[in-house]
């Protein structure tokens, strides 16, 4: 299905934050939390504490940048894409775009962050820097954001955010899993590195039977092969993929 598409700047409100001079101390340590895009990294998406906080005079510093309760965050710089929610009125440096639909009864602002994680790769690619990747808040206000009806932006919102509760309550239980092995072995058989059981320490080589690194086909012995043979890479050893 193809719906209408409207440029983001023209559906929504943009303004990234600033930053205060870090030479004046009292600029910093206030009441008013700021926001940095390691800030963004939150289990839930939504923004409740910051490493840093400014005063009030570090907001008048910036412009009186200020970002209400339910805006959504985007990096534009290093981690392009990353997305929050502010989850109260807090301020940003200017490496944070804040966006607000102007009418909800046009463009759901929960619709409107899915969408953005979407086209997350995009910007990502669209971003330029020699030392650090960036992209600009005009590129942001002309992406083109498609419109459905407003009940069926809801309606996708309702889904995805659902599905995004099963995988972090997955992510969770994959959490307490690994804790309970930790513990587990350490209670079985303690620390291996401080030995408090006093096991025996013998060399590897002494208990198994042989070590091998693995190795990787060239093109033509692969075209050769009768069959096809999965191929372990680090990723899935360090990762589980």
């Amino acid at each position: 299905m193809t719906w209408m598409t409207e440029r983001l700047g023209d559906l929504c409100t943009t303004s990234s934050g600033g930053t205060p001079s870090r030479g004046v101390l009292e600029f910093f340590g206030g009441p008013i939390p700021w926001a940095k895009i390691s800030d963004l990294n939150v289990h839930d998406g939504i923004v409740l504490e910051t490493e840093e906080s400014i005063s009030e005079a570090g907001l008048r510093a910036i412009g009186d940048r200020l970002f209400g309760r339910g805006t959504i965050m985007l990096a534009m710089y290093g981690s392009v894409g990353k997305l929050a929610i502010a989850g109260r009125e807090l301020s940003a440096n200017q490496a944070i775009l804040g966006i607000v639909p102007r009418d909800e009864r046009c463009l759901s602002s929960r619709y409107l962050r899915w969408w953005l994680a979407y086209v997350q790769p995009k910007l990502a690619n669209d971003a330029r820097g020699v030392t650090q990747a960036n992209i600009s808040k005009a590129l942001v206000d002309d992406l083109r954001v498609p419109l459905p009806p407003i009940e069926e932006q809801r309606r996708i919102a309702a889904i995805l955010d659902k599905a995004d509760a099963i995988r972090r309550k997955r992510q969770d239980a994959l959490a307490l899993t690994d804790q309970l092995l930790r513990s587990t072995f350490l209670e079985m058989f303690g620390d291996p590195v401080s030995n408090p059981k006093g096991w025996p320490v013998v060399p590897i080589g002494n208990v198994i039977s042989t070590i091998e690194a693995g190795w990787s086909a060239s093109g033509e012995a692969r075209a050769c092969s009768d069959g096809e043979w999965g191929v372990l890479k680090v990723s899935a050893v360090s990762t589980g993929r």
